[in-house]
């Protein structure tokens, strides 16, 4: 069983392009094994470039799931991350699985830095972005963030 890379999974998924397609098929054929780095990533492909939209992205999950010749990686895992996300309005299916994999190796709550979003477990919600860079400033870290994207920077000596 080969395992599949992103745009691989993407050719089988969106059919856009007939050659592509044909060789996708025939390695998926054979059997095809995908990690779950490589179906968040392929779903955020889908989302981004072919707008996908969330029920989509749901109906494609639970067919890969379901497929006769393609194995996801640990498919209780995102059995469970598919229900989180079917579930939540407020996270996405990545967040769902990053949620899932924190989850089953019992590591929660689940820090993020997204402004607006809190991974929840058990009523424990993730650290939000102003408790984090509270967090980092408080082990004499330092932090900066860009106004726009509020994204983590790298000081030029290597600390936050």
């Amino acid at each position: 069983m080969r395992a599949l890379d992103p745009s691989v999974l993407v050719r089988v998924i969106a059919r856009d392009d007939d050659v592509q397609v044909l060789l996708a098929d025939a390695v998926v054929s054979e059997g095809a094994w995908v990690s779950l780095l490589v179906l968040q990533e392929a779903i955020w492909v889908l989302e981004r470039a072919f707008e996908l939209g969330l029920k989509q992205q749901g109906v494609v999950i639970d067919m890969l799931l379901q497929h006769k010749t393609i194995a996801l990686e640990s498919p209780e895992v995102v059995a469970a991350a598919l229900a989180s996300f079917r579930d939540s309005q407020r996270i996405g299916f990545s967040d769902a699985l990053v949620l899932e994999v924190a989850r089953r190796a019992g590591h929660l709550p689940v820090a993020t830095s997204g402004p607006a979003r809190a991974l929840e477990e058990n009523g424990h919600a993730g650290l939000f972005w102003h408790e984090w860079r509270r967090a980092l400033g408080a082990v004499g870290l330092g932090c900066g963030a860009s106004p726009r994207s509020e994204a983590v920077q790298l000081r030029g000596d290597g600390g936050w």
